[in-house]
């Protein structure tokens, strides 16, 4: 058991009696976030880890890392089921197909390339951009045709075939680095998010810039569509994120509350709510109707580069430095959903390739270490 001393302790609960969370009540649920007291660490990638995601059924999980490779693992036993290698420099995105039969990463070697799941291989390699590709995404079932979005640091964003791999528009408009790229619900718009403190949101079909999502003092780190593609929702450097009508460009909403950067801002899949996660270690659920802060969760440090929700809503994964931290977001235990066998457990992984498990009560766990890395997550929800 580890002493108490060293266990980091922050509390929040918000009492079961407030109910369930929804936008009509805007009655906060029951959250909480325990101590943890590390029990096993869990080897890894070789260097940092840049992004992770779940498969949207939640049966796969997977990793990009700095050391030039993605993973794919199992969430019920925690094995890797394959290494995409074949990028000649770090992995900065990773994300699954809709059907989870595929997966597309970004990288630092200005490609993005297209695998299949099931047996490792590279089918495709996208190349035209001129500097590292940030962010990697497929287009939804909907679309009509079968595309990838990239946005890059050579401040634009390209729609691929992922057919063919054909480049089949450029979206060039920003005037710094793109962070994020992203498709609406019916795979006919884009929107994007740039350094340059705008998003734009674009035709998938011509390429052409319909609106561009101005008031934001800081460049921004994420952005996303509301489940009816009828808003959208910004995260930035500057503390804020905003919510947005696609179809005016007019902020609708201006969430404020946390004291430092936003990193990740997404709907709810009913659009009833917002979850943002910031720099300052919180988590903070808004309602999208009034724009105020219906619940927060404290995490015990501060979030960096990525963190997302799980696809059921139950967990957040955020990270800061070399840690990150798998939080519930529905019960006063912190866990980890990777094996039936976890109980009430909290998931630390590191981004120099080690995970960490770890008990709320500060006790060993006898189960045995799994031999995989970090985790992220889709950033869609299910309350």
């Amino acid at each position: 058991v580890v002493p108490s001393s060293l266990i980091p302790v922050w509390i929040r609960a918000i009492p079961a009696s407030a109910g369930p969370l929804c936008a009509a009540s805007r009655q906060p649920r029951m959250v909480a976030m325990v101590a943890a007291a590390p029990v096993v660490v869990l080897d890894g990638h070789d260097e940092n880890i840049t992004k992770a995601a779940f498969a949207k059924d939640g049966v796969h999980m997977l990793t990009a890392s700095r050391d030039g490779t993605a993973k794919v693992w199992s969430t019920k036993s925690g094995e890797c089921v394959n290494t995409f290698n074949g990028h000649i420099a770090g992995v900065l995105s990773a994300s699954f197909s809709p059907d989870g039969c595929h997966v597309v990463t970004g990288s630092f070697d200005l490609t993005a390339k297209i695998w299949e799941v099931a047996t490792g291989r590279c089918l495709l390699t996208l190349e035209g951009h001129n500097f590292a590709v940030n962010f990697a995404e497929f287009a939804p079932k909907t679309a009509l045709t079968a595309m990838v979005v990239t946005a890059s640091d050579d401040r634009t964003a390209k729609i691929w075939s992922s057919d063919t791999g054909k480049c089949l528009l450029t979206l060039d408009g920003h005037t710094d680095s793109v962070t994020a790229a992203t498709f609406s619900p019916d795979g006919m718009k884009v929107l994007t998010a740039s350094c340059d403190h705008t998003a734009r949101l674009w035709d998938a079909k011509s390429g052409e810039c319909l609106v561009t999502l101005q008031g934001h003092i800081g460049g921004l780190l994420s952005a996303a569509f509301s489940p009816d593609g009828a808003c959208a929702v910004t995260a930035s450097y500057d503390l804020m994120a905003k919510l947005w009508c696609t179809k005016t460009g007019s902020c609708l909403r201006t969430l404020k509350g946390h004291s430092l950067a936003v990193t990740t801002a997404v709907f709810a899949r009913d659009g009833g709510e917002v979850f943002t996660a910031s720099q300052d270690g919180a988590v903070k659920v808004w309602s999208t109707i009034s724009g105020v802060c219906v619940s927060t969760v404290e995490a015990c440090s501060a979030i960096d580069r990525w963190s997302a929700i799980s696809p059921d809503g139950a967990m957040l994964l955020a990270s800061k430095g070399h840690s990150g931290w798998l939080h519930s977001l529905r019960s006063c235990e912190s866990e980890a959903s990777l094996s039936t066998n976890f109980g009430a457990h909290l998931l630390i992984a590191s981004c120099d390739g080690a995970v960490g498990k770890f008990s709320a009560l500060g006790e060993r766990s006898a189960s045995p270490a799994l031999g995989f890395a970090s985790l992220d997550t889709v950033p869609v929800l299910a309350m």
